[in-house]
């Protein structure tokens, strides 16, 4: 059984801004359905030579399961954060994912202890949220840009409004992971169906013999 995935996201931008105040966010998100949605968090705080890098850039220690690894791009170093969780287990500060009517639903706010440590949209110097649905997107909001079933956003003010970052996508084919029985039972019964034949064609051949040649009579 899983855990609960538990990134405190507040807690990583207070502690990267006290840095030098340039903060990196890159967030990917994929719903394959309602048990499995895969995050790749990356957050960073840009290098600056005058100071000490630092001490421990995956230090979160609400941070249950998944991958962490310390990274350094030459602009920015902080921590890559990998994980898989369902919409009901995942636990990012701010985020928000829901299954109704057919779609899925993901608002991403910034966490509010966040904005009351001073954290601004002008301190996001590198930023990227992407989510990608199961099916069609239906709806997004802000400046994002849409991909085929990803949803894009670049500029973090639209993190900052009061709908965050808003958008819908469809549920696709298996929206609680056992889709596959969909198609596994016509496609069974058809494969079942061609072994059956086979072996009743290969019984008749095997239990007829050549007729003997008949003789005729004088």
């Amino acid at each position: 059984m899983r855990r609960n995935r538990i990134l405190s996201l507040a807690a990583l931008l207070t502690f990267l801004v006290a840095l030098t105040g340039c903060i990196k966010v890159d967030t990917t998100i994929v719903i394959t359905n309602d048990r499995d949605v895969a995050f790749t968090v990356r957050t960073g705080a840009k290098v600056d030579p005058n100071k000490p890098p630092q001490p421990d850039a995956c230090a979160d220690p609400q941070f249950q399961g998944g991958k962490k690894t310390p990274y350094n791009d030459g602009q920015y170093s902080g921590c890559l954060y990998e994980f898989t969780t369902s919409i009901s287990g995942q636990k990012v500060d701010g985020l928000t994912i829901t299954r109704h009517d057919g779609v899925y639903d993901m608002t991403y706010r910034i966490p509010a202890k966040a904005a009351q440590d001073g954290i601004k949209p002008e301190g996001l110097t590198s930023f990227k949220v992407a989510v990608t649905f199961p099916g069609d997107v239906v709806k997004h909001n802000g400046s994002s840009t849409v991909n085929g079933r990803t949803v894009t956003w670049t500029d973090p003010k639209d993190l900052f409004t009061a709908e965050g970052l808003h958008a819908t996508g469809g549920e696709g084919e298996s929206p609680s992971g056992l889709g596959f029985l969909v198609w596994a039972i016509p496609v069974g019964v058809v494969v079942l169906a061609a072994i059956v034949g086979v072996v009743i064609m290969a019984t008749r051949k095997k239990g007829t013999s050549p007729a003997a040649p008949v003789t005729p009579t004088r």
